[in-house]
């Protein structure tokens, strides 16, 4: 196989032309006149090949307009609208053509390729960077970065010259630079050697409340998944490479600069080298000051909702701890046509952060989903750059173009030019070691995550429906180290409690979890409670644990042996010199007399079918007073996912029921509460 040639390297400078003087050719629309317009100089590898090209959008505001409603309002709420998504399709189909047919940017290329390339030899990538040259008093909304640059990677003229594009948008330099410097770790868990780590912090911000009148908000797991995932395979691929997620909980604006104020206390500056906000996104105007800005949504602090926060306050705790990278899913995060204080993008690089990747536009999480799986694997398994690592996951959106749409549609959008990179081209997030030479990431390419997209069933690993119940019982676990969480039989309480330990094992949540299980093994003694433990922790060391470490403490289906009611009503209930004897074990290891802060303490956890705060009080005396969490019946949309592939799954084709059999179905689920057991147990005879 050839050495693939290094890539070539071209800047467009561009500064806004505010007098149009030059008529528009096959513009009829009435708002062509507002169309914004630019002179250009092109460079490449250093040198000026172009000076003063006139360029304007190929679209007009009408145009432009219509697009927008595309990306944002088609597939979400309009999808049987497909001669007007047609239009707009056609539009941005044609989109690079019209740049291209102003730049030339194809004949200025076509002198650096050459005329037939070998057949093994890689495609000639050419790094395209788009600068802008606005001076002090110019109107930000006039930026060159409006424009939709990110199609010119699909463009037709240009991969027919053998060239692979990657486009990003460029940066003003750092005012300092050791903010691009990553920190050469130990990882905790490869302590016979040095590893690098990629410490990635993940904000999320969600809307808890549980209103049955309305939707949950999107999965909260969106970003986690696809983190976990490439952490898995890192981990299975034994790479130089490791990748360490943590999660700021609750994900408050308050409590994401505490997260990051611990960090640096315990490890020193620069720990996180990447910050993800896993959140919604707005554009807002503030009409006293006639300023357009950017927003995130952050969780309220003392509420289940959420609340806006200004892009400019994040960046200033974003500066204050030195983040290097920073990457947004949410909505027009990166929307570059309202000045710069609404793009959060650029808020975020003037306050120091050398690489964004934002979104210019509204986006599907199912796009958001699909990008992201390919990105992260990109830029943390095949260590590739920001710039790259983007193009790759861009030109996925590219070939799988079916998204979710409403009424359980599927429609082709042309949405991958949405994310956005400002930042440096080529560089990567991995160190170089002392001789110069990139350290190996993997020991071969692992397959993209997005090829198990259309599993039926859920992995293993993850428990359908239960994503929000884990934000809700992780914000009332720190409010109270001591929680009962109660359900009906076969809601699903171990299943949720296995799925929430695992997770907050791999995000740093706690550093060990002991579970004792009183329905799955016989605990008729002490004995057999204190050997339950053991056998996870040895004896010795629990104490020290639960004073250094943070610690989860799970007993399950503890109303089995400790039941109020009698051993002919409930098998397994101890008698009350045993159950006595077991629960003085209990409270001597796990009931401190004081609640511990929850910076550095425990967390015990107990599930029971009923809420009986009288006979739990009466087990933990003057210990902490519990707070209660109540698991549920499963969301409609997911009982109803659940369902479907448990019919599949007996050989049903649901691809032919009608609405008739659709209606069936709620209905049972309804009469079973959407308890899973229950489903799994009376579905199948169906």
């Amino acid at each position: 196989m050839a050495t693939a040639p290094p890539p070539i390297k071209v800047q467009l400078f561009a500064r806004p032309q505010l007098q149009l003087q030059t008529p528009t050719v096959g513009v009829t629309s009435s708002s062509s006149s507002s169309s914004s317009a630019w002179i250009v100089d092109v460079y490449v590898a250093g040198e000026q090949v172009l000076h003063n090209v006139y360029l304007k959008d190929p679209l007009n505001a009408d145009q432009r307009s219509h697009c927008r409603w595309y990306l944002e309002q088609y597939v979400q709420k309009l999808p049987y609208s497909t001669d007007l998504a047609n239009d707009a399709a056609h539009l941005l189909a044609a989109y690079p053509e019209g740049l291209l047919s102003q730049l030339r940017l194809q004949d200025v290329l076509a002198r650096y390729l050459p005329q037939e390339a070998p057949m093994d030899l890689p495609q000639r990538v050419v790094s395209i960077e788009i600068c802008d040259e606005l001076i002090a008093g110019e109107d930000p909304q006039n930026t060159i970065h409006q424009i939709f640059w990110e199609t010119l990677e699909g463009s037709t003229l240009l991969s027919n010259l053998g060239c692979s594009i990657i486009v990003h948008r460029g940066i003003q330099p750092l005012a300092d630079p050791s903010l691009s410097l990553l920190h050469d770790v130990q990882s905790w868990k490869h302590a016979d050697r040095a590893v690098t780590t990629i410490n990635i912090l993940l904000v999320i911000g969600r809307d808890i409340s549980e209103d049955s009148t309305t939707y949950n908000d999107i999965s909260p797991t969106l970003v986690l998944n696809t983190l976990l995932e490439v952490q898995r395979q890192l981990e299975e691929s034994d790479a130089a490479v490791q990748l360490h997620v943590e999660i700021v909980r609750p994900g408050t604006l308050t409590a994401f600069k505490a997260h990051l104020r611990r960090s640096k206390d315990i490890h020193g500056q620069g720990y996180f080298h990447i910050v993800h906000f896993d959140m919604h996104g707005r554009v807002g105007t503030d009409k006293k000051k006639s300023m357009t800005y950017g927003f995130l949504k952050f969780c309220r602090d003392n509420s289940d909702g959420t609340v806006l926060q200004p892009a400019h306050r994040v960046g200033t705790i974003i500066k204050e701890y030195g983040i290097p990278y920073v990457i947004l899913n949410a909505c027009e995060s990166g929307r570059a046509n309202c000045g710069d204080d609404a793009n959060i993008a650029k808020v975020f690089q003037k306050q120091g952060v050398r690489t964004i990747l934002a979104m210019s536009f509204k986006i599907s999480s199912s796009a958001v989903k699909l990008f992201l799986s390919t990105f992260y694997h990109g830029l943390l398994v095949d260590g590739s750059s920001f710039a790259e690592s983007a193009a790759i996951a861009r030109r996925t959106l590219r070939l799988k173009s079916k998204r979710p749409a409403r009424f359980g549609l599927h429609r082709d959008l042309s949405d991958s030019f949405v994310p956005v990179v400002y930042g440096s081209a080529g560089e990567s997030i991995f160190i170089s070691t002392d001789h110069g030479e990139q350290r190996h990431v993997a020991k071969s390419p692992s397959p993209s995550i997005a090829e198990h997209d259309n599993d039926i069933l859920p992995p293993v690993s993850r428990v359908l429906g239960r994503d929000f119940d884990i934000l809700r019982l992780e914000k009332v676990l720190l409010q109270s180290g001591l929680v009962c969480v109660h359900g009906l039989a076969g809601v699903g309480k171990s299943a949720f409690l296995r799925y929430a330990a695992s997770t907050w094992k791999k995000t740093a949540f706690v550093d060990a979890v002991i579970t004792v299980d009183f329905a799955e093994r016989a605990i008729m003694s002490e004995q057999d409670f204190l050997n339950a433990v053991l056998g996870q922790l040895l004896q010795h060391m629990i104490a020290e644990l639960l004073n250094t470490l943070k610690v989860a403490i799970i007993l399950d289906n503890l109303d089995a042996p400790f039941s109020p009611f009698g051993s002919f009503l409930v098998p397994g209930k101890l008698d009350e010199i045993d159950a006595f004897e077991i629960w003085e074990s209990i409270k001597s290891m796990f009931l401190p007399v004081e609640v511990p802060e929850t910076d550095n303490g425990w967390y015990l956890i107990c599930s029971t079918r009923r809420q009986n705060k009288e006979w739990l009080s009466s087990l933990t005396g003057s210990q902490p007073c519990a707070l209660y969490f109540e698991l549920r019946g499963l969301e409609l949309s997911d009982a109803i996912e659940l369902s479907q592939s448990i019919i599949s799954a007996g050989g049903e084709n649901i691809d032919k029921w009608t609405y008739e059999d659709g209606d069936w179905l709620e209905a049972i689920i309804d009469l079973l509460q959407g308890i899973p057991l229950a489903l799994l147990e009376i579905l199948p005879a169906e």
